[in-house]
């Protein structure tokens, strides 16, 4: 099917985050919908890594922000320390909605991590908040000993509960 391809800037002066989408076609066009994995997961081996995310709240809803946590551990269960700054973070997340239209971006809480020598791990907190309700697709990016590793969960954001959030914290 086809490939999927975002950029996330910030145009000067105003700094507002924008995202920008193309599609482009692959070998088989039009079975891009057959190969979405849907599975719903918050735990995933990947890149050598075990990925676990937790949330405070037993369900994830719309509009509505959700205090989470990621935890990097190696195969055999012990948390991971050695997680190297990048783009001035331990982790980075990026989230994709079904519609293939709405992007999440997210980042661990707390300042920008400046210098390059210390190292983070194994959680980390984070805030996620879903504009719209759908399966979303969170990818996450750690840097260990040089190399960008990602792990992949399933996430499904249920409908707005009608409280009066409307915005991240």
């Amino acid at each position: 099917g086809p490939y999927f391809a975002w950029a996330d800037i910030r145009p000067f002066p105003m700094g507002l985050q924008e995202y920008a989408m193309t599609s482009i076609n692959g070998s088989s066009a039009g079975a891009a919908d057959t190969n979405v994995d849907r599975t719903e997961t918050n735990r995933v081996v990947a890149d050598g890594l075990v990925w676990e995310v937790s949330f405070d709240q037993k369900e994830l809803r719309a509009r509505k922000p959700a205090r989470g946590r990621l935890r990097v551990s190696g195969p055999d269960g012990v948390g991971r320390r050695d997680l190297e700054p990048f783009m001035e973070s331990f982790i980075h997340f990026a989230g994709f909605y079904e519609d293939r239209q709405t992007v999440l971006h997210l980042h661990p809480v707390g300042a920008p991590v400046l210098d390059h020598s210390v190292r983070g791990g194994p959680e980390l907190e984070f805030v996620l908040f879903a504009p719209r309700a759908g399966f979303v697709r969170l990818f996450a990016q750690a840097k260990v000993g040089g190399v960008d590793k990602k792990g992949a969960f399933g996430l499904r954001i249920g409908p707005w509960d009608g409280t009066e959030v409307i915005c991240a914290p």
